[in-house]
């Protein structure tokens, strides 16, 4: 178990290398204006009249470029509607390096030092834009906590059923699910067959976009409760455990709150069964089980 948790650990680590996060202060609440199609990214202030609608903040991690930072602080500016961005300051700061204590990984582990990139700007937008087309500002009260419903479309399509709920806000969202499936047959082996099982799930998702669109990473639990049979017994072996996941996707937003989300993990055995009679056979649980899914789902 301890070698599928260590894989899991750097799987994860390299995923979220290099990945930045933008703060958003809104000047004016009051003012609201359409999501953005491009924004230009500009050396200095523009010659034309312009208004700074909200300061910026992308704050990457050692080892983050320059170009991962203003595209992270793009894609923000973009959300609110903004038409270019005017990086005006490097507050990077200098990470040293420590000490972690992990006794999944066997003691005390090095944590990397290096420079932390931090940029600051002023997301801008063109008077010109704000007089003359349909972007005109206007009050929106802002949603506290978004909602939202997706199916679970998991290669595992006999008996399938259920879904997910799921509540999220900026960057974060927490999602839960509950679904019964049935493993094929192919991926079962030495005869056994009829795997079904029952899986109650909770993750927590980070997107590296505020507006649950792009790539996402998650932990959670799973807990498995199923029956599984062989060809030549009668009886039926029952097993019941909890797993630990690492998962990461990509959501892509279709229209109207509708998308289309893809993702994969893997779920660590934690506690539990490790193996279960069927008559007078044993089969072994796995430490590792790999989900992948394409999803489809609906927010607001």
């Amino acid at each position: 178990m301890r070698n599928t948790i260590v894989l899991l650990l750097i799987l994860f680590s390299i995923f979220i290398s290099g990945c930045a996060t933008t703060s958003v202060l809104i000047l004016d609440e009051s003012k609201y204006y359409l999501p953005s199609q491009f924004v230009a990214i500009l050396n200095e202030p523009p010659s034309e009249p312009y208004i700074v609608i909200a300061q910026l903040e992308t704050r990457g991690a050692v080892g983050t470029s320059l170009p991962q930072i203003l595209e992270s602080m793009r894609d923000e500016a973009k959300t609110i509607g903004a038409d270019a961005i005017i990086p005006t300051e490097d507050v990077s700061e200098r990470q040293q390096m420590g000490l972690m204590y992990n006794p999944w990984l066997g003691g005390y582990q090095t944590l990397p030092g290096g420079k932390v990139p931090v940029i600051r700007g002023h997301a801008i937008k063109y008077k010109k834009n704000i007089s003359s087309s349909s972007q005109m500002s206007y009050y929106k009260p802002k949603k506290e906590i978004d909602f939202g419903v997706e199916t679970l479309g998991l290669p595992y399509y006999d008996g399938f059923s259920g879904g997910t709920i799921w509540f999220g806000k900026n960057h974060f969202r927490i999602k839960g699910g509950k679904t019964s499936l049935a493993t094929p047959s192919v991926y079962l082996r030495d005869g056994f067959e009829n795997d079904n099982f029952d899986l109650t799930f909770i993750n927590i998702e980070y997107f590296l976009k505020s507006n649950y669109n792009g790539l996402w990473f998650g932990t959670g639990y799973g807990s498995w409760k199923g029956t599984v049979g062989h060809e030549e017994e009668i009886e039926l072996g029952e097993y019941e455990n909890v797993r630990l996941g690492f998962t990461f996707g990509y959501q892509y937003n279709i229209a109207n709150n509708f998308y289309i989300n893809g993702w994969g993990g893997l779920y660590a055995l934690i506690t539990g069964d490790t193996e279960a009679p069927v008559g007078s056979r044993i089969i072994y649980v796995d430490e590792g089980v790999p989900l992948i899914s394409l999803d489809i789902g609906w927010y607001y």
